[in-house]
């Protein structure tokens, strides 16, 4: 079962085919540091009626689904934002898959790279020849000698 509740009042502007379906609302309002100053580009996305904030990002809808979406939410759940000064006006409306697969470009919607991470290792495995191995010859002279180019000579021999 899901912790996010589901809003209970209509936001002005919805149709009835929004009414039927699930739908959460999210306000946004600028964020704030710890000592007061505003954070460049930066949005709370609170769910409403809790007041709960889901998020702190440059992309709230976008960042509020796939948060929404890791709490366990459908992906047919409509999702309003709505700005905190203006609630009866919706600024963008979205279900939770298709936002939480968005990612903002610019001033486009692309779709979300997948993070890359590096690649399992395969298991390794001996493989059996029909020659068993042999030891090298092990060379006497490099540890007892100085002299590089004497000693090289007398290992190939």
């Amino acid at each position: 079962m899901s912790t996010v509740s589901t809003c209970d009042r209509k936001v002005s502007g919805a149709t009835q085919s929004d009414e039927k379906q699930s739908s959460l609302k999210i306000t946004v309002r600028p964020a704030f540091d710890q000592r007061g100053r505003r954070r460049h580009e930066q949005f709370e996305a609170r769910l409403w009626p809790d007041d709960r904030i889901v998020c702190v990002s440059r992309q709230p809808l976008l960042d509020a689904a796939r948060a929404l979406l890791k709490a366990g939410e459908a992906p047919s759940t409509v999702l309003v934002m709505v700005h905190e000064v203006s609630p009866s006006i919706i600024a963008l409306k979205s279900s939770i898959g298709v936002a939480a697969a968005l990612d903002v470009m610019g001033s486009r919607f692309v779709r979300r790279k997948t993070i890359l991470r590096p690649m399992p290792a395969s298991p390794t495995r001996l493989i059996e020849t029909g020659v068993p191995n042999q030891p090298k010859p092990k060379c006497h002279a490099l540890e007892t000698s100085h002299n590089v180019k004497a000693v090289e000579a007398k290992c190939l021999i």
